[in-house]
């Protein structure tokens, strides 16, 4: 074997020994760890950009450089503003960036516009900088004394790897999905990179506030496991009785949907799904990040995803159980409905969208009370233009929201309990009230 084919084995074997020394020091390799994902969520956007940006924004070659070339300053933009930080607040920051990378491009996934997505981008181009500017100055506090340049391969390394991984995946996205928004929906892997980030300086020195042990976390599934059971059988309960009701059902339908569908813009603002449920779980975040701990901002947004994926739980339940008809294929033209719309293919019963919905904007109260009548009074309207657009029942709609609001307060509750999110774990109210005490005389 010749000297010229040993060295690059040679060079191969010390870059994967380097690898597992860095995969084994603390903090470094939760760094490393979402350094692969921040990167993998945005660095295949810029090949794409210009496919992305007439297929799905209907923009020309020279706008979508102008986009480009935007997103490019407002990086550099968030890079100079990283850049000045003092070092106690590079933790915090590099974090805040990493959501705003992936919350940027998730939200920016719905639109259809430049107006839309204009301040989605701008924001995940600003946590792009961040990123790009503060991952190796937080990396280089784990690095052990005297093996600053094996650590530093490392780093550079795992972005190149990451990089070279992320332009094969994003056109495989693409093929499976058929669509260029797809590219944004690797956001995600940026918004998942802040779980690693948040952990990293936690290895490198002793907790001060360890998590509850986990039989606080069983309390709380206990305690809440009978309201919990009775909103199920609640559901159930109301869909056999279903056939009984359909008549006032409907009448109360007519009623609520004679009053028209109201202005296209009050349909865009409140039915696109997608879009208002990325919005509720960026205002979520933003309540984590305002109370300055960041393990709260992630408690945050883990709190309003799981209330939104079990509440769609609770919703496949009935679905399955009760295919009741849409007032479309109940009602015929006794129904007005959105021009172009239909939901006959999904059953109603219960309404999906109010259940959901209701969920996270109960998280969203627990964790900012100054938001209680706004995110309140969103809910009803969401609930109302349910029945004047011509989707749901009025009972579709209101099963949606009572079992949806439950979801949400639980959820709230077993995060706290976990120590995620701040002050104590909210307690259902009890489900027959007690006794009074007997008084003396």
């Amino acid at each position: 074997e010749s000297r010229a084919g040993r060295e690059p084995l040679a060079g191969a074997r010390t870059l994967a020994r380097d690898v597992l020394r860095a995969a084994r020091t603390p903090g470094a390799r939760e760094v490393l760890a979402a350094q692969v994902l921040w990167v993998f969520a945005y660095v295949a956007l810029t090949p794409f950009m210009v496919l992305y940006a007439k297929h799905v924004l209907d923009l020309g070659a020279a706008a979508a450089g102008l986009l480009l070339a935007a997103f490019g300053l407002l990086t550099g933009a968030g890079m100079l503003a990283a850049g000045a930080l003092a070092p106690d607040r590079v933790r915090r920051a590099l974090i805040a960036g990493t959501l705003a990378l992936g919350g940027g491009l998730l939200l920016a996934m719905p639109a259809s516009s430049v107006a839309v997505a204009a301040a989605p981008f701008a924001l995940a181009a600003v946590g792009a900088g961040v990123v790009t500017a503060l991952g190796f100055p937080y990396f280089a506090r784990f690095i052990p004394e005297g093996e600053a340049g094996a650590y530093s391969g490392v780093f550079f390394s795992g972005r190149a790897i990451a990089s070279a991984v992320a332009l094969p995946s994003a056109g495989g996205i693409v093929a499976a999905t058929g669509s260029y928004r797809g590219l944004l929906g690797m956001g995600a892997a940026a918004v998942l990179a802040a779980v690693p980030l948040s952990r990293a300086e936690a290895r490198r020195r002793p907790r001060l506030d360890p998590l509850p042990h986990r039989s606080a976390l069983r309390g709380v599934v206990r305690a809440w496991a009978p309201r919990l059971s009775l909103g199920v059988l609640g559901v159930i309960a109301v869909g056999l009785a279903l056939p009984a009701l359909q008549g006032a059902d409907e009448r109360a339908f007519r009623a609520v949907n004679a009053l028209g569908m109201g202005p296209e813009w009050l349909y865009q603002a409140l039915d696109p799904h997608s879009r208002n449920y990325a919005l509720l779980t960026l205002l979520a975040v933003l309540a984590g990040l305002a109370t300055r701990r960041a393990r709260y901002a992630l408690g945050a947004a883990l709190t309003i995803v799981f209330a939104a994926f079990a509440s769609d739980a609770v919703l496949e339940i009935g679905q399955i159980l009760f295919d009741r008809p849409r007032p479309e294929e109940a009602l015929g033209a006794q129904a007005a409905l959105v021009e172009g719309r239909t939901w006959a293919h999904i059953p109603s019963f219960p309404s999906g969208h109010l259940m959901v919905t209701a969920a996270m904007a109960a998280v969203l109260i627990h964790l900012a009370p100054r938001l209680r009548w706004p995110l309140l009074a969103y809910v009803a309207a969401v609930a109302v233009t349910r029945i004047t657009f011509g989707a749901h029942f009025p009972l579709d709609v209101a099963v949606g929201a009572a079992v949806g609001w439950e979801v949400g307060v639980f959820s709230v509750a077993l995060v706290r309990a976990g120590g995620l999110l701040p002050g104590p774990a909210p307690a259902p109210e009890p489900i027959v009230a007690p006794a009074p005490a007997p008084q003396r005389t």
